[in-house]
C-alpha cells in the first residue's frame, strides 16, 4: 500500500487555509480601534471602537457600548443610531441603527457603514432608552484603497502551495522524472547515415 508523501496533506491544508482568506472586505465585529471611551452622551455613558484600522473607503464597522454614569452597568434597552457625514454635507445625516447581540459579547451595539472616497469624515452616535436620549460623535481621516493588500500574499501562498502539492502527487503516483543522459550519450555524433 501506498503512503502519502509527508508533504502532501500539510500542502493541501495550507492551499485551502490561502483560498479561505478573505482579501477584500473585513468581517469584523465587536471590538477594534477605540474611538470614544466612557463620553457622556445626555443621560449615558458612550465607547466606540471601529475597524479596520487603517480605516480605508469601503465598509466600516462600528461597534458601540452604552452603560449608566453612576454604576457603569450597560444599558440593554437603549437604541443607538450610528451616522456617517460626508465632507461638505449640508444635510441631516441618515441614521442607521446598530444592532446589539450579533456579537460573542452580546451588550455591544454593531453597525456596517459604507464610505465611499476617501476624506475627513463625522460619525454620529445617537442613542435612545428609558433614561432619554444623548448624541456623542468622533472624526475619522479614511484613507484611499490599498493597492497591494492581502490578494497578492495569498495568491502567493495558494501558488507554492499548489507546486507542493503537485510534486507530492507526482511521487505518489510513482512518475518518475526521466533519467538525465549521461555524459557519454551527450557526446555521441550522429551517424552519417542517417542524416543522409
Amino acid at each position: 500500500m501506498r503512503r502519502l508523501h509527508p508533504c502532501l496533506p500539510a500542502g493541501l491544508a495550507v492551499l485551502l487555509i490561502a483560498l479561505a482568506v478573505p482579501t477584500g472586505r473585513a468581517a469584523a465585529h465587536g471590538g477594534g480601534t477605540p474611538r470614544l471611551v466612557n463620553v457622556p452622551a445626555g443621560p449615558y455613558q458612550l465607547s466606540a471602537w471601529t475597524q479596520p484600522d487603517p480605516i480605508r473607503t469601503g465598509d466600516l464597522h462600528v461597534t458601540v457600548a452604552v452603560t449608566a454614569p453612576e454604576s457603569g452597568a450597560p444599558v440593554l434597552a437603549a437604541r443607538v443610531e450610528v451616522a456617517v457625514i460626508h465632507p461638505g454635507a449640508s444635510d441631516d445625516p441618515s441614521f442607521v441603527e446598530a444592532i446589539r447581540g450579533i456579537t460573542p459579547n452580546k451588550l455591544l451595539h454593531d453597525v456596517d457603514l459604507e464610505i465611499p472616497a476617501a476624506g475627513d469624515y463625522g460619525i454620529a452616535l445617537r442613542v435612545t432608552g428609558p433614561a432619554g436620549t444623548g448624541r456623542a460623535g468622533f472624526n475619522l481621516s479614511i484613507l484611499p484603497p490599498a493597492q497591494n493588500g492581502t490578494g497578492s500574499v495569498v495568491v502567493s501562498i495558494a501558488a507554492v502551495s499548489l507546486m507542493l502539492t503537485l510534486l507530492s502527487l507526482r511521487r505518489f503516483f510513482g512518475i518518475k522524472r526521466p533519467k538525465p543522459l549521461s555524459r557519454s550519450e551527450q557526446l555521441v555524433t550522429p551517424d552519417k547515415e542517417a542524416i543522409l
